[in-house]
């Protein structure tokens, strides 16, 4: 194991296409009660969000000790999007995909 002290671990972006990207934009996922989010939510891939997260205490990447290092946090990128869709960031709501006007698939 190393410790990678002041590093992050960087996951790989996801890359989708167009279909994916239109079922993303047709899906409602639901909140822990059942009440769906507006159409195109993106859920992020942590309970902490996209983006880069420390954690008190930093975290072993891949999970465990025999194979792994140690580092101060991770970075969940977004992903990548098919031509005619965009992702758009939405105050105290999050990240959404929406389709781009005249290039829907």
């Amino acid at each position: 194991m190393i410790i990678r002290t002041g590093e992050y671990y960087q996951h790989k972006p996801k890359v989708w296409d167009a279909a994916k990207c239109a079922r993303m934009v047709r899906s409602r996922p639901k909140d822990g009660y059942g009440t769906p989010f507006p159409k195109g939510y993106l859920s992020p891939p942590s309970p902490f969000g996209w983006g880069k997260i420390r954690y008190n205490g930093g975290c072993l990447r891949p999970r465990t000790a025999a194979d792994g290092d140690w580092y101060e946090g991770e970075v969940f990128p977004l992903p990548i999007v098919a031509e005619g869709f965009e992702l758009v960031s939405k105050p105290s709501w999050g990240w959404f995909i929406e389709a781009v006007e005249g290039k829907e698939s």
